[in-house]
This record gives C-alpha cells, structure tokens and sequence, in this order.
C-alpha cells in the first residue's frame, strides 16, 4: 500500500493535465499588426502601437503553463516594430 503525497496519483487525485488556450492578446495582437500594414500612416501607427502593446501582454500571459501564444505575440511584437517603421516611412513619402 502506498502512503505519502503520491498515493492517490494513481487515482487521479492529483489534476494534471488541462487544455492550453491561446489567450486573447495574442490573438489580437496579430489582428492588429495585420491591420497596421492595411491603412495610412496615422492609423498604421495606432495600430503598430496596439500590436505592440497587446504582444507584450500576450507574452507575459504566455508564461503561464495553461496559456499558448509565446511565440504568436512575439511575432507581433516585431510585426509591430516593423509598422512603426512603415508608418513612419509613409509620412514622409
């Protein structure tokens, strides 16, 4: 007989194993970087800084265990920085 903090594992006494979930902000932190490369350059921009800021989030949340999004909030964090580039290049031109 097992005693001790293992002995209901077998049982299922213990919950491991749950359902990863992309986390909101990931999510949208593509759809706006997405979106900043599809208007001017004011909108862009506003965009560009919502998918940055919404990145940052997202990577935060992705730290957790029951939440996936790491490398999709990444990628807009660059996409993000390269919006910024790009509307800042349409002002000028």
């Amino acid at each position: 007989m097992k005693s001790g903090w293992y002995a209901n594992c077998d049982r299922g006494g213990m919950a491991t194993t749950f359902e990863k979930k992309f986390s909101l902000s990931s999510i949208a932190s593509i759809v706006f970087a997405i979106l900043s490369f599809q208007f001017g350059a004011i909108l862009g921009l506003l965009f560009a800084i919502l998918a940055i800021l919404a990145g940052c989030l997202g990577a935060v949340l992705a730290l957790s265990p029951r939440v996936r999004g790491g490398v999709m909030s990444t990628l807009a964090l660059l996409m993000g920085f390269v919006g910024v580039i790009a509307a800042i290049v349409k002002v000028f031109i």
